[in-house]
């Protein structure tokens, strides 16, 4: 299980990076901020920095109910930016709506690891924070 915890932590970070550039390199059409707008100026921001802190925070095992807590959050808000997306459809919105299916892969990921090794990080949390 340890190789694929650095699988997922290292993807979701490098995943989230990569995806933030290259939305930046992408020509957006003016309706994006529209979509800005209406998602009050983070919501198009916090999936990209959800992954990576949750990609960390996997790597690190740091605190379980707050990591899973945060993923829940961010398929909120990821589900939410797609019916946005959806709303505004237009051909060049495609990658922008790509870009969120596949942070939205990523996340599902994330949680079933969360889940599927509950234990064993709730135990290197405590050893780490209470038997040094």
């Amino acid at each position: 299980m340890e190789i694929y915890r650095k699988i997922v932590g290292i993807g979701s970070i490098v995943l989230g990076i990569v995806l933030l550039v290259l939305l930046h390199f992408v020509e957006v059409p003016d309706k994006f901020s529209s979509i800005m707008l209406m998602s009050l100026f983070i919501g198009w921001i916090f999936p990209f920095i959800a992954l990576i802190l949750s990609g960390i925070g996997i790597l690190i095992h740091s605190n379980y109910l707050v990591t899973l807590i945060f993923n829940i959050i961010n398929i909120l808000v990821l589900l939410f930016m797609i019916f946005l997306v959806g709303k505004i459809y237009s051909s060049k919105f495609l990658i922008i709506l790509i870009e969120y299916i596949i942070m939205l892969g990523i996340t599902i990921a994330d949680i079933v690891y969360l889940i599927i090794n509950r234990d064993e990080i709730i135990t290197d949390n405590y050893k780490r924070n209470y038997l040094d």
